[in-house]
């Protein structure tokens, strides 16, 4: 769908609905200057992606600690 700028302007709540579902391409003086484009609420976050590829690790924070701590008086 195409949109001039000065009827997005003019009716920006209605557009912003049509937004929602379909693509719209704003044109200025006769030429394209932007797109609006619907966000899919299916889209999956990056986070997600990550499912499965990093493990859970067990870790025992009493000995991580206690290393740490060696490392840090060793420097020292």
């Amino acid at each position: 769908m195409f949109v001039a700028s000065t009827e997005l302007k003019r009716n920006l709540g209605k557009f912003l609905k049509l937004a929602e579902k379909q693509e719209m391409i704003i044109i200025k003086r006769g030429k394209p200057i932007a797109k609006l484009v619907p966000i899919k609420e299916r889209e999956t976050p990056i986070t997600n992606t990550l499912f499965g590829v990093i493990k859970k690790a067990e870790v025992d924070l009493k000995k991580e600690r206690a290393e740490r701590l060696k490392k840090y008086e060793s420097a020292h």
